[in-house]
């Protein structure tokens, strides 16, 4: 395992009924994955939580698959190549992809796209934020950031609406 990174990622535990909360993830740390020629190390800096995701939180039959319990849940993520075996990057570009909700997300190359910081913020890239809220999180792993009454009203309000997160000190 890769010991320069320390990993953290957001798992769905149980299948909400009504709104999700707290108690329906999981925060866990673990080692990120060693890189192997082609790929790269993406540290998320935006992670979207879109609409559709409160329904594949469900084991109803739908359009998509729903997630997978005790598994990182996947969404849109910006973020930010810290390590690359890979020509396609390098250390400092800013991507986009479908990738896991993780501090650090080891892919391959080719799973994720480059984005031009010079044509707009980097979270416009996950969808135009015109008029959405954004919830700022610094410190999601420690109890001292937000009550779990605060979490659970965001994470509620979040699947509701769309809302993009900055990740600054996940």
């Amino acid at each position: 395992m890769n010991q320069q990174f320390k990993n953290k990622q957001i798992l769905l535990t149980s299948r909400p009924v009504g709104l999700p909360t707290e108690q329906n993830f999981e925060f866990k740390e673990i080692p990120v994955a060693n890189t192997q020629d082609g790929q790269v190390v993406v540290r998320t800096l935006y992670l979207s939580v879109d609409p559709y995701m409160r329904g594949r939180m469900s084991d109803a039959k739908s359009y998509i698959p729903p997630f997978q319990l005790n598994e990182v849940i996947a969404g849109g993520i910006v973020g930010e190549i810290v390590e690359s075996k890979s020509d396609l990057y390098k250390v400092g570009d800013k991507v986009i992809g479908m990738l896991g909700w993780q501090l650090y997300n080891t892919v391959d190359a080719k799973t994720v796209t480059k984005i031009d910081e010079s044509i707009a913020p980097v979270s416009a890239y996950l969808s135009v934020p015109q008029g959405w809220k954004r919830l700022i999180i610094e410190k999601p792993f420690g109890r001292d950031l937000l009550s779990a009454q605060e979490l659970n009203e965001n994470l509620s309000q979040a699947f509701l609406e769309e809302e993009i997160f900055r990740i600054d000190h996940f």
